[in-house]
């Protein structure tokens, strides 16, 4: 969860793409 919400405040308006993107890794 520490990644994805990491990524989710680097993109920010990405957060949903980026969800998707990190349950697939």
């Amino acid at each position: 969860f520490l990644a994805s919400d990491g990524a989710g405040y680097i993109t920010g308006q990405n957060i949903r793409v980026d969800g998707g993107i990190i349950r697939a890794i």
